[in-house]
């Protein structure tokens, strides 16, 4: 739930977001696995096919490099720091 707050009319309108909950005793669902692996190999190929079609040789690198992390992740293979949960 979003609510908006005005100010005074004296120092004119403004509004902001606030959440009408305490984000801390919002549960967070775990991941789907298999679905974060499937959106991670999907980003590879989409990294891949507009590296191959991008003129920019620094880029299409940089694309390649993000599929290859990709994959490494998607696959287990990548070591990131810290504890796993």
């Amino acid at each position: 739930m979003i609510c908006l707050k005005a100010a005074a009319p004296a120092s004119g309108y403004e509004s902001t977001m606030a959440s009408a909950l305490d984000p801390a005793w919002m549960p967070l669902p775990a991941p789907n696995s298999a679905k974060v692996v499937q959106r991670l190999l999907a980003h590879a190929r989409l990294c891949r096919e507009i590296a191959s079609l991008s003129w920019n040789e620094t880029d299409a690198r940089m694309l390649e490099e993000m599929a290859a992390e990709c994959v490494l992740w998607a696959t287990g293979e990548a070591n990131p720091p810290g504890p796993r949960h």
